[in-house]
């Protein structure tokens, strides 16, 4: 064999075996690249379990109707109040405002608090309560149920008409209704939160794992065909 021969020979040897170290390290820096997806998919999948888990009304973003009837019962704050008044102007008194406010957004509800209390469907407690459910004390024996009403915007808060010589106001719940009636239809809750949005499923990060193993898997592929 001649030297030109031998000389060519080694030189084939040692491109081949630059090739395999980079094959070599290749497929280490797609089994990091892939092991790395893999931790952080399941990291991601078990802070939105956690969150799924933790996530009760309270934490729910309100639903547009919900805001609407917030935002409408606000343009009220600070106006004076005034007994049989149903005025964006000159005053309200606390039926008054609750009846103000839905007419504005389209539902007819009655005029008395004791009425309006009896209106819409009945909620079991303050821990199911969201913004714009109405909320009603029976304080005293002039109605026949309850004479005080307000409009809870959430967060443990609510926006009242209070009594002669005061305004509007938007104030802490003070004490457990005795009626809680929501007006709204149920059908929007839990589906017309545009606005909250939520990080990976658990669905999502297998899937980002399922499309990492392919990757890897067809490298692994081209490298078989290439030696």
């Amino acid at each position: 064999m001649s030297i030109a021969s031998v000389t060519d020979r080694i030189q084939q040897i040692q491109s081949q075996i630059e090739q395999l170290q980079s094959y070599q390290s290749t497929d280490a820096a797609t089994s990091a690249a892939f092991a790395t997806t893999l931790d952080e998919a399941t990291a991601t999948s078990r802070v939105a379990s956690t969150t799924d888990a933790s996530a009760d009304s309270s934490t729910v973003a309100p639903t547009d109707s919900q805001q609407a009837v917030v935002d409408e019962a606000e343009k009220y704050l600070g106006l004076p109040y005034v007994w049989g008044g149903t005025s964006i102007t000159s005053g309200v008194d606390c039926s008054g405002l609750v009846q103000s406010v839905y007419k504005s957004l389209g539902y007819d509800l009655p005029r008395l608090s004791a009425d309006q209390a009896r209106s819409g469907r009945p909620i079991a407690s303050m821990a199911d309560a969201q913004p714009g459910d109405l909320l009603a004390w029976n304080n005293s024996s002039r109605n026949n149920g309850a004479d005080h009403i307000a409009i809870y915007v959430g967060n443990g808060k609510m926006i009242e008409a209070p009594h002669s010589g005061a305004e509007v106001r938007l104030v802490d719940v003070p004490s457990t209704p005795d009626y809680i009636r929501r007006i709204l239809p149920d059908s929007e809750n839990g589906s017309e939160n545009g606005s909250t949005s939520r990080s990976l499923s658990s669905s999502d990060g297998v899937a980002a794992s399922r499309a990492s193993f392919d990757l890897q898997s067809l490298l692994s592929a081209a490298q078989e065909g290439a030696a």
